[in-house]
């Protein structure tokens, strides 16, 4: 008689335990699920906000990645030297005090003011400017 109780209790164990597992999981699912959604909203949220605090005004000299400020060919301007030097492969650049940033924009844009003071609106990445617009600095 001591048999059958043996089972029954058996039995009634491992369904408390099966009860018990699907609601832990549940739980663990439920929670993750909810985790998840949350991180991305608040991401999205924060590239665009990331991208307005980018937008930078800069003013300096505009001039080529081959020479900067210091232009290689002696009997060349300012400006000459630039486009010389950015149809040869350069990039052009902002040499601002110290700072060099590279001008990532239409070239024809930037061409008219190669050697000149300007001022440059545009996405600043590292040292990388993606140019909005540009005009002679006053």
């Amino acid at each position: 008689m001591k048999q059958p109780r043996f089972w029954l209790s058996l039995i009634g164990l491992c369904a408390a335990v099966a009860c018990a597992s699907a609601i832990v999981l549940a739980i663990v699912t439920a929670t993750t699920a909810l985790a998840v959604t949350t991180r991305e909203e608040p991401a999205s949220v924060e590239a665009k906000d990331d991208t307005a605090g980018r937008q930078k005004v800069l003013r300096g000299v505009v001039s080529d990645s081959s020479c900067n400020a210091k232009h290689m060919i002696a009997d060349r301007n300012a400006a000459q030297c630039t486009r010389e030097c950015v149809s040869k492969g350069a990039r052009y650049t902002l040499v601002a005090g110290e700072r060099v940033y590279v001008l990532d924009g239409n070239p024809a844009e930037v061409d008219p003011l190669a050697g000149q003071r300007a001022e440059v609106v545009g996405l600043l990445d590292g040292n990388v400017v993606t140019v909005r617009s540009i005009k002679i600095a006053q």
